[in-house]
């Protein structure tokens, strides 16, 4: 390989002293990687699947995954490249790499100047140098890709060639003897990676389905991340020649011999640095008593061994669909179904979804203690990850080891085998590692056009996916949802979805989407209308292209709440009629508002120790502390006040295990009112005698459909209509959830007069356009569906065309959830000069190198609502992320700091005024300990 001696991929200049990796070591190192982690990083299920995609045996499809590697920085052997500055500007370094490529044979590159350098970035000259050396386009797209970002769909090859010819070969004459040189040492390169991984030509090389290139093309990147990191790939010192390449035609076997067992002893020593835990094996399990003995340490309730028996006699299982009530055990039953499908379908990790940061902090305990369970039991640390936007202020996650060998204690007995591999951490990466507790935006992040997209499916597709609390979404983030799910059914990821209930044609599209990723069409789908039922609690699964549901489960006790209706401007008196022998009560408003404005009128009626306030604009800190307190006075096993009031919005039915002895609440839709009730004589304890039935008063109903502005802002009327007129006097759980479900998102139409029903209609239409201006809405940066089939015409070009044009998260989020709900901003108080703490009154704006100051102020998150987002509207159709390009840019001006610490880099930070206040632009932002974040119009 005389021409690709010179050729470099990496330098840098140290301590006067000159380093560089050359192009061919670079690329054997990464050949190598590829290999180790086709073998010991994917699961079995992920190398099964890509083997069988291709129609090949397993052998050659790690063959072509060695291939990608050999052949990926290609585009690194073009004049282009190997005339770029390195980053630490060292002139003489960069002088004498250009030396050594003239003694060489490349003439004139020492003086060479290209206007258009930029145009040819070297992973996408290595696609075009691929496709014209005539390797399939689907493979050469990867190459193109392994940056992150693919080639545009509609790019001409030969025109891409013609515009820059004189990057790829020096000079625009391709006869001339310097091009001549340039192809020559291309097709070099190519044919030694073609040799050293199997192949005779590009002719060999298989057809891969446009999944398949993903994954693949995430496995290339990172495995080039780990190739190109300095502490498990050293560079060598240019002085001293150590990376002597050997001229294939003078070379003996002896010397090329060593030269090999140098490679092998580097990629060993570095495989070794670099991997941790072994990828984790499920077995299959047979008995669920022992195996919930051995993973919980309790034995199954009737619901929990009726879903391990089922799913334990199924085969090929893609989709389950577990509706149940809460407190009924949903968690476990999942855990051991995730147990249970990883055994069967080879998956090596598990990924449990939820809608919120709150939610995911409940979860992660108890997912611990069951991966602890799993790594005890086959005697192997397993790696875990909290992911979500202040998982690293979560103290659960904080006290994992950070190290593998790391956990056991004094004497030496016993062992904790659950870690954080450092590894994974970053946006990036996170969801490459085995087991992940986190917001299921990271999942919904997988339909989302956007930089390194590859990784995130790499890393879903290594696992069984968990998604819990699916009534929460909303028909824009269900969009997201069922273009994850047909990528999900196309990479074959068992995938478990929970909800209290679901409507019979969101269960239907949810099992349509799935199969349709696998390739299964609706009309082939058998048994489908079984996802017609509405039977409660409701097992569905799919098997294969067949769908069956299980429904004959134990009957639970019912809880029996009786409803009444209760005008708002008689709150404050029925409250103190209600508590007036003691009570804990609880108050769910639909808004932030009104939570507010109730608990003032409450404040001038009872003490101030005996109402307690609870919403999303609270500083996290202080929310922390407030949901705290709450569970101490309300929680389970809590010494319980006499009297105490309890007001909040919907942070209170999604997560807090709290306990009512009555509850006030706004009309909402039923799903979620079904929710709110589970906090209402949740546990069996003794209670007042007045409160020892369970009762609801409705706040909100109107006979004539004019419902409270701000809930008809977050609901709509339609939901609210239907709602209204499903309930009776009464609902008892679990028996009534399914049917009032069925009713209210189903078909089922109200009687009603003649007014009413024009009013009722108007808001069908009106809710039918909102969902559709949402699904289109959703569509804008959506990715496309998979495609299942091999052939030339398959790539990944134009994968990601009109990406979103930001690499921001809070923008990321922003698109999968719709900005409606909330933007997250860091909330610090002026004091002198600098800012500091709300609650601690002092200026740290000159400590933020202490790590324990930055991660102190990293707590303070602090959500700016959707009212709040609506006011910052110039225009109704301005664009959403308006007001986050806002906040950037005050960032950029006054807290240019912040993005040189770990802890705050890419947060959003306001600094209130001395008077707690922070002018927007067209609204100015209040925040008051006691009652959380207000605003006001700016005056005019």
């Amino acid at each position: 390989m005389d021409n690709c001696l010179a050729l470099w991929a990496k330098k840098k200049e140290k301590d006067g002293i000159f380093y560089w990796l050359s192009l061919k070591r670079h690329l054997e190192d990464t050949r190598e990687i590829m290999g180790l982690l086709w073998e010991h990083w994917l699961s079995e299920g992920q190398r099964a699947y890509i083997t069988k995609s291709m129609k090949v045996e397993e052998d050659e499809a790690k063959s072509l995954a060695m291939f990608i590697g050999a052949i990926h920085d290609i585009g690194k052997a073009t004049p282009a490249f190997q005339i770029q500055r390195g980053f630490q500007n060292s002139e003489d370094l960069d002088l004498l790499l250009m030396e050594k490529l003239e003694q060489e044979g490349f003439s004139g590159i020492k003086d060479l100047e290209l206007t258009d350098r930029g145009k040819t970035p070297h992973a996408y000259a290595g696609e075009v140098i691929c496709r014209l050396a005539g390797i399939n386009r689907g493979i050469a797209s990867i190459i193109g890709a392994h940056h992150g970002v693919p080639m545009k769909e509609n790019y001409s090859l030969m025109s891409y060639v013609e515009a820059y010819t004189a990057n790829f070969y020096q000079e625009e004459k391709e006869d001339s003897p310097i091009c001549k040189k340039w192809k020559a040492t291309q097709e070099e390169l190519l044919s030694w990676a073609l040799e050293s991984c199997g192949y005779k030509n590009v002719e060999d090389l298989p057809r891969c389905s446009k999944p398949t290139q993903l994954l693949l093309s995430g496995l290339l990147i990172m495995a080039d991340w780990i190739a190109s990191n300095e502490e498990y790939f050293p560079l060598f010192s240019l002085q001293n020649e150590v990376d002597h390449e050997l001229d294939d035609a003078t070379v003996n076997q002896e010397d090329r011999k060593k030269e090999e067992t140098q490679i092998s002893e580097r990629v060993e020593s570095a495989w070794l640095k670099w991997t941790q835990n072994q990828t984790w094996e499920a077995t299959q399990l047979f008995d669920a008593n022992q195996s919930y003995q051995n993973s919980f340490h309790f034995m199954p309730r009737d619901f929990q061994e009726k879903v391990f028996t089922e799913i334990a006699g199924a085969e090929d299982i893609g989709l389950v669909i577990l509706e149940a009530p809460m407190g009924c055990g949903k968690t476990e039953a999942a855990l051991m179904t995730a147990e249970q499908l990883a055994g069967k379908q080879q998956c090596a990790g598990v990924f449990f979804g939820l809608p919120t940061q709150a939610s995911s902090n409940g979860i992660f305990p108890r997912v611990e203690s069951w991966v602890d369970s799993l790594g005890q039991e086959n005697q192997e640390k397993l790696s875990l990850r909290l992911s979500h936007g202040k998982a690293a202020l979560n103290e659960e996650f904080q006290t994992l080891s950070r190290n593998y060998s790391e956990g056991i204690d004094p004497d030496g007995e016993k062992t904790k085998y659950v870690y954080v591999n450092e590894w994974f951490s970053g946006r990036k990466k996170a969801m490459l590692d085995d087991f992940i507790v986190g917001t299921v935006d990271h999942l919904l992040l997988m339909a989302l056009k956007q930089k390194h997209l590859m990784l995130r499916h790499l890393g879903f597709s290594k696992k069984v996916v968990i998604i819990d609390e699916v009534h929460a979404y909303d028909a824009y983030m269900g969009q997201y949802l069922y273009m994850v799910l047909q990528w999900l059914g196309a990479y074959r990821v068992p995938t478990i979805i929970l909800s209290a209930t679901l409507p019979i044609e969101r269960r239907k599209d949810l099992m349509k989407y799935y199969l349709k990723g696998r390739g299964i069409k609706e009309k082939d789908i058998g048994n489908f209308d079984f996802l017609k039922t509405e039977s409660y609690p409701l097992l569905t699964v799919s098997k294969g292209s067949e769908v069956e549901s299980f429904s004959d489960f134990q009957e639970e006790k019912e809880k029996k709440v009786t409803l009444y209706q209760l005008e708002e401007e008689n709150l404050v008196d029925t409250v103190k009629s209600l508590g007036k022998n003691g009570a804990v009560i609880g108050i769910i408003v639909n808004t932030v508002g009104r939570a507010q404005r109730i608990t003032k009128d409450l404040l001038e009626a009872f003490p101030e120790e005996e109402v307690h306030l609870l919403h999303s604009r609270f500083i996290d800190t202080d929310r922390i502390k407030k949901e705290e307190e709450l569970l101490k006075k309300i929680g389970k096993n809590a010494e319980r006040p006499k009297r105490f009031i309890v007001v909040g919005t919907q942070v209170i039915e999604q997560s807090l295990d709290i306990d009512f002895d009555l509850m006030i609440s706004d009309l909402c839709p039923v799903d979620l009112l079904i929710q709110r009730i589970g906090r209402l004589h949740r546990h069996k304890i003794e209670r007042p005698k007045e409160h020892s039935e369970a009762k609801l008063y409705l706040m909100g109903i109107s006979e004539s459909f004019d419902f409270e502005k701000g809930s008809r802002r977050v609901y709509g009327d339609y939901l609210l209509i239907k709602t209204q007129c499903a309930l009776g006097k009464s609902i008892s759980i679990p028996r009534d959830i399914s049917p009032l479900v069925q009713d209210v998102y189903g078909e089922w139409n109200p009687s009603l007069a003649p007014d009413l029903r024009k009013k009722y209609e108007e808001s069908k239409e009106k809710q039918e356009a909102v969902l559709k201006k949402q699904k289109m809405k959703a569509k804008g940066f959506r990715l496309d569906k998979p495609k299942l089939e091999c052939s030339d015409d398959i790539s990944l070009d134009g994968l990601l065309d009109n990406d979103l044009p930001i690499d921001s998260e809070a923008l990321f989020q922003a698109k999968v959830r719709d900005i409606g709900s909330s933007i997250e901003v860091i909330a610090v108080k002026k004091y002198g000069a600098g800012y500091g703490l709300f609650q601690e009154k002092k200026d740290i704006s000159e400590e933020l190198s202490k790590a324990s100051i930055a991660r102190k102020l990293a707590c303070q998150t602090l959500r700016l609502g959707e009212s709040i987002i609506h006011m910052e509207r110039e225009k109704e159709d301005d664009k959403e992320e308006g007001l986050i390009r806002y906040l950037e840019d005050y960032n950029r001006r006054e807290l240019p700091e912040w993005q040189n610490e770990a802890w705050l880099k890419g947060s959003l930070g306001l600094i209130f005024d001395e008077n707690n206040d922070f002018p927007l632009q067209n609204i100015v932002l209040h925040y008051d300990e006691k009652f959380g974040l207000q605003w006001h119009k700016k005056e005019v």
